[in-house]
């Protein structure tokens, strides 16, 4: 059997934050090629030449409609993802920010939304990696300057 292909991937994301303090989560298509059916943070793959934010930015635009509001840095994790053609080693940068009033439109590669804490999301099938980092952003919270 031939060995799969190693990939790297940067993907940058958002914890965007409603006012009872919940984060918003989108569901990926039950026909999406990786994460089908699962709930994810809006964000994407980074294009090149793009800065962290320029991705921020247009990935939340793309997803939820919305726009990007003061974001702090959350973390960043690391996440082994295997797929059928290859292994993928992806760096994910997450931000941070308050919805405010915007509504959330989402795009044609989710089936749905919803805004949960930590523990509602721990419920779900969140992927890959994703419970711990929400955990562990929740659990070393600071306020937001916004």
């Amino acid at each position: 059997m031939a060995k799969k292909e190693r990939k790297m991937l940067i993907w940058v994301g958002a914890l965007i934050e409603d006012s009872d303090g919940r984060f918003l989560f989108l569901k990926r298509q039950k026909g999406a090629s990786v994460g089908k059916g699962l709930w994810q943070l809006p964000g994407g793959k980074m294009e090149w030449g793009e800065s962290p934010l320029e991705t921020l930015e247009r990935e939340i635009m793309e997803e939820t409609g919305m726009k990007v509001k003061n974001p702090e840095l959350a973390g960043a994790y690391t996440s082994l993802v295997p797929t059928k053609k290859a292994d993928w080693h992806t760096l994910l940068v997450v931000y941070r920010f308050r919805a405010g009033k915007q509504k959330v439109r989402i795009s044609d590669e989710h089936d749905e939304f919803r805004w949960m804490n930590a523990r509602e999301a721990r419920r779900q099938k969140l992927f890959k990696d994703l419970d711990r980092f929400v955990e562990w952003v929740v659990k070393n919270r600071k306020g937001l300057n916004s």
